[in-house]
């Protein structure tokens, strides 16, 4: 009679205890294979564990570097922009519009220094501006004054011809008292 285990036939003449002892010795081989297998199967999973640590601690690094130099970049930006608005105004924008405030309340007495060859900036146009305004305010002052002295001096005219209105009367009056006293040779 045959009996069969798995897909081999059992042989003819081996015992139930051999079965067995071949049964443990393929489980033994078996478990073997398989704790050999889990132990691979472990180190390639720590090995990939370790390489994906190593890749993220890169990429980490790389995402910090990165927005280090953004960081940088836009610093750098910044400061090459307020330097070029530092050129163009000719002084810091808080100073110009305190200048330029100023200057709007009629203060035309404002100090306004700029750097050496500085003929463009907002600041030298404020200058210009205020040079040109007191020039103009000194001019309308001067038409005042001469407006002014031209009025005295028509108000003189006045006086003087109403003296000399009132002299030539006093002289007509003089004339006729006095040419009561012809004398004979005249």
């Amino acid at each position: 009679m045959h009996q069969q285990i798995g897909f081999a036939p059992v042989p003819a003449g081996v015992d139930n205890a051999e079965l067995v002892r071949r049964a443990i010795a393929a489980s033994v081989a078996l478990g073997d294979s398989v704790a050999a297998l889990i132990d691979s199967l472990q180190r390639e999973a720590k090995s990939a564990q370790t390489e994906a640590t190593v890749q993220f601690q890169h990429m980490r690094t790389l995402i910090v570097a990165t927005l280090l130099g953004a960081v940088a970049t836009g610093a750098l930006l910044a400061w090459l922009i307020s330097q070029r608005l530092s050129r163009q105004l000719g002084c810091e924008p808080a100073h110009a519009m305190e200048i330029a405030g100023r200057i709007a309340a009629g203060d035309l007495s404002v100090s306004i220094a700029t750097h050496a060859g500085d003929t463009s900036s907002f600041l030298y146009a404020l200058g210009e501006m205020r040079a040109q305004l007191t020039g103009i305010v000194a001019d309308i002052r001067a038409v005042a004054q001469m407006d002014q002295v031209t009025q005295q001096n028509a108000a003189l005219v006045e006086q003087a011809a109403a003296a000399a209105s009132s002299m030539a009367d006093q002289a007509a009056q003089l004339q006729q008292a006095v040419s009561v006293f012809r004398f004979a040779g005249a």
